[in-house]
């Protein structure tokens, strides 16, 4: 609060005599008054402020207060502001302390000391009695001894709390351990920065252990505000005294009640409850009668005192005490028998006498501490036996209370258990935390006498709770009014992180208004970690390994680097050396300004929900900085990758930059999370049609080649690590390819995009490129790379951003401005191309194009040609990135603006030291980013000038204009001077000055520099030499190293994936060979992970660029002449720039060195077209010989393009992508396909055993079933078992057509990486869930029996396996809950029976089972492969398509609902990436986990509100393969599963559960072990977490001892790991039936881990439904009404 400015008046005297609450308040008061009549004047004074109770109510008369402001001003007409007021004010207040005297009661409480009062006296008697307190208690403090004692006479006091040391200590007094006294800053002089600390410390702790200190600032202790400070140390003092009143500490305290009941009434009361019954059961041991109900008037003439006393110390009593008539000299003697007790008096006769509530209470509570009088032998002791000691519970409502009682004055509570029970306190903290939403009108206040009426409060309160979404299964107001404390703390835990994740919300500059999500804060305080430069990682919040504290240290020196001594730091591996460590991440959290209400024990422990709120509030914390530390989400520098809004606004002010208009109008964006919130790697998807059109850059008209009807093409915006679709739609007269300069498709070759891995997209056809832009940021751009058509445009940019955790090394610029430059000429490509093969050549280019634009007329005779030109429109003062691509196909061209500097920021993904530059020589194929300042005073636009260099020839520069706002006339004047024309030294010379930021991180956090390349062993060396074009084999070839690359007709990478020998050549040499040139298809060979470095030697006339695909490489040195050994001896080692072009110029040499660490075919050209055209590229494979390891490369896409020699497996584009033709072309083409695929086949063995697992999976892509039509019956959207088994039961039990689309592929979610079980034995018997489980199993059993009454093998074709099932329990506990489940079991008709440890052996003689082990045995339960039961259900579905019944259409993501009219409630289809599908009777989405978030997108534009709760909850299984140690004879769960299936305990929430790991086994039809599972809510991310995979084999073998013997290195060797996301449902029950609102819309998802065991029931019920059936099972119970908000 230093930093605060408050209300201010202008007298400095007047405004020390006031603290800002005060002054707030009367401000309050004042403005109140003013608003009655429009103003005040000093005769309304008198009455307004009697009416508002501004003063002295009680001690002051209407007229005495008349009189005394006139007295005071007399004229009364005189209008009063609020600086005269808050004179009258202190004129009034001095006048009722002189009233009042010395002896007036304290106006403060204990625990509501100083937050509200207007009258701040303070009591010498209870200072006094503090300071003697202070002085005993902390006499033998260090650093304290200089100050104490202090004296109780003076003010002292307040001076020595002023750094905060005191306070701190004294709450460590009160409350041991509380703070950490290694976080208190102790030096003799601290600056005010450290006090602040120290007092930010203490009031955070303070309020931890249970003081209200609401409206207390730390400037407050500071500027000594006595009445403050005092009530502050009151209530720490108290809490200290009063520590002892609790059974726990005094289990003699059971005397005080009668029974059992009466002990849980004892422990609900509060301590000063306690200690008044404490002293009324003594005191009825003698002979006073009263009763005491305060420690004020009650005790005021020390009879009470008097005979407590003598009960408790009867060696000191005297008969003639109570006959003193004197209340005075009585208190006397009462501190005279306490003396000699030994009692430490607190208070003096006179405070007695005068009934000081707070030293009488501190003076009663000290004899307790002294001489209780209890009995240790009592019989109650016995009933604190018979009563649960829960520490977590006590810890837990502890942690409640305090954080309700931190709101503010109004709300405080003594008991949460006690104190809630009416409701009321709940209905304000809910007003609180969610401001309107309680109905106050149906809330009763109390006191409340009649019980229904606390119900109906509490009934409300857990109404609000759903309202608010939080998990309340089973729970009624009436538990709360009963007092259930297990439920109470759930709902209070629930409120409470519902606050903590509203305030993040709020803070809008960060969240954008989202809502905020636990994986958003983990994945917040992980990226904090990982960019500070750590290694620690929480992988949940109960990760264990949160136990020893370093992560939350290392948490809070990321956000607040010198908060952490780490001298200080233990390695927290023992216990005590944990404690030291969560005591000091708690002390410096809260010295931070952390308000949280957690223990050590709560670190140590992994309490999951105190790490929780721990890390949001550092977070909360850290995002309430000033935004120049603390940039809001969404920026590039930002602390949080959290931000969703942020995906489509980051990085410029204006969003619109970022998705210009034309791509925002013609490109599908969605965003579909696979990691979770708001650290996801999103997908984002385009669809781009390549078209001609017509342009005229220098007058004339001529054919160019756009996109999306652009020329330039639309910006490509992402960031990094995003997913991009593209389906490119050729509408070209000629194949085309388009490829990604600078992208390096990480494993991913296949959609590099040039001729060498991929086969060109034909006319008329489309293709779809997915790639993700991994591990890189900055300014790229697009082509087509096919047929020299780049010559005609067909180019566009490509902006990587930082995520939002990595920060950018320069400051957010104002806008952001993407610039083609390019030579141009007027002649088509077509032309150009056959120039070029004619030996003709390109000639001088006409012209310099900048953004398709002819220059601005800057000469007369250019004026006269009236082109069209570019105008960039900027701000004065504000700060431009420009990202300059030099997009032409031969000419270098030199970029300069006007009177404006080039800061150069970036190049092709690496950050530069930053230099300004006048002009920049920027070559073929080069990108570059600089920052451009709008400096000048705009009376004039400035020229953008992009010039040719070492040229002469070419007829007009390139011009475009800068318009600044404020601009007063065109740009005029020569252009500003380029280089030297044919100064190829300038060029070199600027090329060498650009250097790496070393500092900087890119797209990680760890800095550009931190990989030392000039440290690494080569592994290879290459000397490329281009030369001039000549003949070949009488055609115009060029070469490099004597080789011309003749592109084959099949790609180099399809040849290599099927193993087609004769293709290519891996020789390509290293040096240039003593021999003839010649055409050849040769590559290079290159060493996975080798370090190479390749020297670039230009024996042409022309500088040459040269680019690399797949990589960025360090461009270390270039010079003139011949390279040679010792040409080494230049080269940069330290920091030369990583990028993907490098110009190589005439007769010199340029060397770059790379790590081939990116798997793949990667193409190697020199960019100018003609040379490139020419043959002056080739090819470098790289192959990851650990084709199994997570290195290897991507599996070949779905929907590749053959060409060449594997023609064969190409289907036309009717069927692939139009679906166009009859029914029966795609029969009779698909038996074609399939004769060809298996002649192929047998002929071209597959090298890939990832293409073997996709066939034996059952999904071929090349044996899609599709159709031209684009109306069905029935439209499913989600292609899993729930979808296919509903389109399976429409076509077997109906006449209708189905259409299944997806967005991936069958069996690629939850499906294909689950355990398959079909079993009963963890479902409950009369539960909905029950009847629909049981239904589907028995469909299972039949399908299985029809199978094998037509001779087929059902385990063959489902991998059926009736297996039975075992549920197993390890504990007494567990098996007295399995017997009971066997008798539900068998009650509800299924067989089963209880086995006894030895029983549970015979059967499983794998398990390790003991006396107390046991297991409940469903006989009849089965499995499932998952693979191939959707195998043959899609094989069978398919079977109807010659019928034109049914149609797949995958890879194609569902965008949108088609209404009948545009705005009807009817459904009539859905909207996909590339079509319309119309479903005339129904539309069902059954997308699995991502139906809730698919159907918030269909639903937004239709007006109705319905919040679909389904939500995804990964899990993991780990699969052994040819697993043989030992045989299961069955499935396999442990007990304490169904807990972790459940979804509807009623006392945890959803995020209570966010990792669980319990045992389930089976064994597959192919002899594999499968181990599982577990179950957390880490939204979309499917990555497989090491951690959780140790645990779940951890888990397993204490189940089976022989995986003990099974080595780390063999399980990790024959593992496989499934990681699938369930569709989780809060209330355990899947979600089936109509949308409301919608006419035939329905949806069936949610069905969690139960997909393919509810699946043909699920199907059944859904098709009942739309047919108007009778039902098997009641759908009432899953339907969506009332399941939504």
């Amino acid at each position: 609060m230093s930093g605060f400015v408050g209300i201010l008046v202008s007298d400095p005297w007047l405004q020390n005599q006031f603290t800002q609450v005060e002054l707030r308040s009367l401000k309050s008061h004042f403005t109140s008054m003013k608003r009655e009549s429009g103003k005040l004047t000093v005769s309304d004074l008198a009455s307004r402020m009697g009416k508002s109770k501004v003063v002295g109510d009680q001690n002051l008369s209407s007229e005495e207060r008349a009189t005394l402001i006139q007295n005071f001003h007399p004229n009364l007409n005189d209008e009063v502001d609020f600086e005269f007021y808050l004179r009258i004010y202190l004129n009034l207040q001095a006048h009722v302390n002189a009233i009042i005297g010395s002896g007036v009661k304290n106006s403060s409480a204990f625990l509501k000391a100083a937050t509200t009062t207007l009258l701040h006296t303070i009591s010498d008697s209870e200072k006094s009695s503090y300071v003697a307190h202070i002085n005993n208690y902390l006499s033998g403090d260090e650093f304290l001894n200089k100050y104490l004692p202090i004296n109780p006479s003076s003010n002292d006091l307040f001076e020595v709390a002023k750094d905060g040391v005191l306070l701190c200590k004294l709450i460590n007094v009160a409350v041991p351990g509380t703070i950490d006294e290694r976080a208190i800053n102790t030096k003799s002089m601290l600056n005010p920065w450290e006090r602040n600390e120290n007092h930010t410390l203490c009031l955070n702790s303070a309020k931890a252990i249970g003081c209200t200190v609401v409206n207390i600032g730390t400037q407050d202790i500071i500027e000594g505000r006595r009445h403050l400070v005092l009530g502050v140390i009151s209530q720490i003092i108290k809490i200290q005294l009063l520590a002892d009143l609790n059974l726990k500490k005094t289990p003699q305290l059971v005397e005080l009640v009668g029974d059992s009941k009466d002990v849980e009434e004892l422990m609900s009361l509060p301590p000063e409850k306690i200690l008044l019954r404490w002293m009324n059961f003594q005191l009825r041991k003698t002979e006073y009668k009263k009763t005491v109900t305060n420690f004020s008037s009650d005790v005021k003439d020390a009879e009470a005192y008097t005979n407590l006393l003598n009960v408790l110390a009867p060696e000191h009593k005297n008969a003639s005490h109570l006959a003193v008539k004197s209340s005075f000299e009585r208190a006397k003697l009462v501190l005279e028998h306490a003396d000699r007790m030994g009692c430490r008096r607190y208070l003096t006769a006179k405070d007695i006498v005068e009934g000081s509530p707070n030293l009488n209470l501190a003076f009663v509570a000290h004899i307790f501490q002294h001489r209780n009088g209890l009995s240790t032998q009592t019989k109650q002791i016995s009933f604190l036996e018979n009563l649960a000691d829960d520490i977590q519970i006590s810890r837990e409502e502890k942690a409640f209370r305090f954080w309700i009682n931190s709101f503010d004055g109004s709300l405080y509570i003594n008991n949460v258990f006690e104190d809630l029970r009416d409701g009321w306190i709940l209905l304000q903290t809910l007003d609180k935390v969610s401001p309107g939403i309680v109905n106050w009108k149906v809330a009763s206040k109390p006191p409340i006498k009649l019980p229904f009426k606390k119900v109906e409060n509490c009934n409300q309160v857990v109404k609000l709770g759903k309202q608010l979404k939080f998990s309340l299964v089973n729970i009624a107001g009436n538990d709360i009014v009963q007092g259930n404390k297990k439920l109470i703390l759930a709902y209070l835990w629930q409120l409470m992180r519902y606050n903590i994740l509203q305030l993040l919300k709020n803070l809008r500059l960060h969240s954008n208004g989202k809502e905020i999500t636990d994986v958003d804060i983990l994945e917040w305080a992980n990226a904090k970690v990982r960019n500070n430069g750590c290694k620690t990682r929480m992988y949940s919040f109960r990760d264990k390994s949160l136990s020893d504290g370093i992560f939350f240290l290392e948490l809070l020196s990321s956000v607040q680097p010198r908060s952490v001594n780490w001298s200080l730091v233990t390695n927290g591996v023992t216990d005590e050396e944990k404690k030291m460590n969560a005591t000091y991440v708690i002390s410096i959290a809260r010295k931070l300004g952390c308000s949280i209400f957690l223990l050590p024990e709560d670190i140590i422990e992994v309490n999951q929900k105190m790490m929780l709120t721990l890390t949001a509030s550092i977070m909360y914390w850290t995002l309430k900085q000033p935004l120049h530390l603390n940039k809001p989400i969404g920026s590039p520098d930002s602390h949080n990758g959290i931000s969703l809004t942020a995906l489509l606004t980051q990085r410029v002010r204006d969003p619109m930059r970022c998705f210009p208009p034309h791509l925002w109008c013609t490109s599908l964006v969605a965003l579909l999370s696979v990691t979770g919130t708001l650290a996801a790697d999103p997908y984002i998807f385009f669809d781009w049609t390549v078209s001609y059109l017509s342009a005229s850059p220098f007058g004339t008209r001529q054919q160019v080649i756009g996109i999306n009807g652009q020329f330039p093409g639309p910006i490509l915006n992402v960031t990094t690590n995003w997913n991009v679709v593209m389906n490119v739609k050729n509408n070209l007269d000629e194949p085309l390819l388009l490829t990604w300069n600078g992208i390096q498709h990480r494993k991913n070759s296949w959609q590099d995009g040039v001729l060498g891995t991929n086969c060109p997209i034909p006319s008329g056809w489309n293709w779809t490129y997915e790639f993700q832009v991994k591990d890189q940021i900055g300014s790229f751009f697009y082509f087509p790379s096919t047929n020299f058509q780049r010559a005609s445009g067909g180019y566009g940019g490509i902006i990587i951003n930082n995520r939002e955790i990595i920060p950018v090394p320069f400051a957010l610029p104002d806008g952001d401005v993407t610039l083609f430059i390019s030579d141009w000429y007027t002649k088509s490509h077509k032309k150009l191309r056959k120039d070029v093969e004619s030996k003709k050549g390109l000639g001088p280019p006409d012209g310099i194009v900048i953004n398709g634009f002819g220059p601005f007329p800057y000469t007369r005779e250019l004026a006269s040609n009236n082109y069209p030109f570019g105008t960039i429109n900027v701000e004065p003062g504000r700060t431009y990135r420009f990202r300059v691509h030099n997009s032409g196909i031969a000419t270098s061209l030199n970029f300069r603006i006007q009177n404006h500097n080039l800061l150069l920021v970036e190049t092709e993904g690496s950050y530069t030291v930053q230099q300004n530059y006048t002009n920049m020589d920027i070559h073929v194929g080069q990108s570059f980013s600089f920052l451009v300042t709008m400096d000048q005073s705009g009376s004039n636009d400035y020229y953008i000038v992009a010039s040719p260099r070492f040229a002469t020839s070419v007829k007009a520069s390139g011009v475009a204009v800068l318009h600044y706002s404020n601009s007063q006339g065109p740009a005029s004047g020569p252009l500003p001077d380029p280089p030297i024309e044919l100064d190829t030294f300038f060029s070199m010379n600027q090329a060498r000055s650009l250097r790496l930021n070393l500092s900087a991180g890119a797209a990680r956090p760890n800095p550009q520099g931190s990989f030392k390349y000039g440290q690494i062993t080569v592994t290879d060396v290459y000397v490329i030499v281009n030369r001039s074009p000549e003949m070949i084999d009488g055609r115009l070839r060029a070469t490099l190293n004597g080789i011309s690359y003749l592109p084959p007709s099949t790609p180099l990478k399809l040849a290599q994936q099927y193993n087609i020998s004769g293709v290519y050549k891996l020789d390509f040499p290293k040096r240039p060979m003593n021999r003839h040139p010649r055409v050849d298809t040769s590559v290079i060979n290159g060493t996975f992970k080798g370090f190479v470095e390749i020297i670039f030697q230009n024996s042409d006339t022309t500088v040459k660029s040269y680019h690399l695909d797949g990589y960025a490489f360090f461009v270390v040195g270039m010079d003139f002449g011949l390279w040679t050994e010792n040409s080494r001896s230049i080269y940069n080692k330290g920091d030369a720039v990583a990028r993907s072009t490098t110009q190589v110029f005439p007769g010199a040499w340029t060397a770059i060195l790379v790590s081939l660490d990116n798997a793949g075919m990667w193409n190697l050209r020199i960019d100018n077209l003609a040379s490139w055209y020419l043959g002056q590229e080739l090819y470098l494979s790289v192959v990851n010989p650990e084709i199994d390891s997570d290195s290897s490369e991507n599996s070949v896409p779905h929907n590749t393009i053959y060409c060449g020699r594997l023609s064969p497996l190409q289907k036309d584009q009717a069927q692939r992508v139009n679906f166009s033709g009859s029914p029966r072309s795609i029969f009779v083409t698909s038996r074609g396909i399939l004769l060809a695929l298996f002649a192929i086949l047998s002929y071209y063995p597959f090298s890939s055993r990832s293409s073997t697992r996709r066939t034996q999976h059952g999904a071929s892509p090349t044996l899609r079933v599709t159709a031209s039509r684009s109306s069905y019956d029935v439209v499913v959207v989600g292609g899993g078992i729930i979808g296919l088994t509903i389109a399976r039961q429409f076509l077997t039990g109906s006449d209708l057509s189905v259409a299944v689309v997806d967005k991936a592929v069958p069996c690629s979610g939850a499906t294909g990486a689950g355990q398959g079980y079909i079993w009963m034995t963890h479902k409950k018997p009369d539960t909905d869930v029950w009847d629909l489980t049981l239904r589907s199993h028995e469909l299972w059993h039949k399908l299985a029996e029809s199978l094998n009454d037509d001779g087929l093998d059902p385990e063959e074709l489902l991998g059926w396996k009736k297996t039975g099932s075992l549920l197993i329990g390890r504990t007494s506990e567990e098996c007295v809950a399995l017997k009971r489940k066997v008798h539900e079991l068998s009650e509800a008709g299924l067989r089963t029976e209880y086995l006894s440890s030895d029983e549970l052996l015979l059967k499983e003689p794998a398990v390790l089972v003991d006396d107390d082990s046991g297991a409940a045995f469903l006989p009849d339960d089965s499995q499932l492969d998952a693979h191939r039961a959707v195998a043959y259900i899609e094989k069978g579905n398919r079977e109807f398509a010659p019928e034109e019944r049914y149609a797949e259409f995958y890879h194609e993501p569902v965008t949108g609902l088609i209404r009948s009219d545009g705005r009807s409630t009817e459904v009539a289809g859905v909207q996909t990436s590339k079509r319309n599908l119309y479903g005339k009777k129904a539309t069902i989405v059954a997308a699995g986990c991502w139906s809730g978030s698919l159907m918030h997108e269909l639903l937004k534009d239709c007006n109705i509100s319905l919040d679909v709760p389904v939500k995804p909850r990964k899990g993991h299984l780990l699969v052994v393969e040819n697993f043989d140690s030992f045989h299961l004879n069955h499935g396999l769960m442990e007990a304490g599963y169904t807990n972790h299936q459940s979804a509807s305990a009623p006392e945890l929430d959803v995020e209570e559960r966010m990792l669980s790991i319990s045992m389930t086994a089976t064994m597959d039809t192919s002899g594999n072990l499968i181990l599982g599972s577990s179950r957390e809510f880490v939204g979309f991310d499917t990555e497989a977490d090491e951690f959780i995979i140790r645990c779940i084999w951890e888990r397993a073998a204490e189940f089976f001892p022989k995986l003990r013997d099974i080595s780390l290195e063999d399980f990790i060797r024959n593992r496989k790991v499934r990681v699938g996301l369930r569709p989780y449902m809060p209330d355990g029950k899947p979600m089936i039936g109509s949308v409301p609102g919608l006419q035939n819309l329905y949806l069936a998802a949610g069905h969690e881990g139960g997909g393919l065991s509810m699946a043909l029931a699920t199907a059944e019920m859904v098709t009942d439904m739309v047919l108007g059936k009778p039902e098997q099972v009641d759908s009432s119970a899953f339907g969506v009404k009332g399941r939504c908000c």
